[in-house]
């Protein structure tokens, strides 16, 4: 299924630093969180993503993982495999986040459980145990909507 969500996650139970700062300055209103799920199409094009956009248009920060429905345990499994930073402003220009994800091996893998599915919510924990809540926004909403649902 197709979707774009606003994450909020509980900062605490993730073992990333990163992941940490960027979602506790989320209450601050700096930055948006979008999540971006293609699980139909062609393997290759199977994708969660994940978008932290900067306030006032400066860009966002894209981490992209293949994805795969594992029906049997009821999850998402995924592997990050691309990483980028797309500022707008004040000169245009991305720059790749150098991550060595295939050297990373497991490191850059996990999953996404949905503990529950409503009316344009969705509840889901990720392998480290943190919890996201998502809203269902637009397809238009993920900033590289145009590349993520060619």
């Amino acid at each position: 299924a197709n979707a774009n969500a606003n994450a909020n996650a509980n900062a605490s139970g993730s073992s990333s630093p990163i992941q940490r700062a960027v979602l506790s300055k989320l209450s601050d209103g700096g930055f948006a969180v979008r999540q971006g799920v293609r699980l139909r199409g062609e393997a290759r094009k199977r994708r969660v993503d994940q978008a932290v956009c900067f306030g006032d248009g400066y860009g966002w920060f894209r981490l992209s993982a293949n994805a795969r429905l594992d029906a049997r345990e009821g999850r998402i499994d995924y592997g990050f495999d691309l990483a980028y930073v797309d500022l707008k402003k004040p000169i245009a220009v991305r720059v790749p986040y150098p991550v060595p994800f295939r050297l990373l091996g497991k490191e850059a893998m996990g999953y996404l459980t949905c503990d529950y599915v409503g009316d344009g919510v969705r509840v889901c924990t990720g392998n480290k145990g943190t919890t996201f809540v998502f809203v269902k926004e637009d397809d238009d909403a993920l900033p590289y909507a145009n590349e993520f649902y060619d």
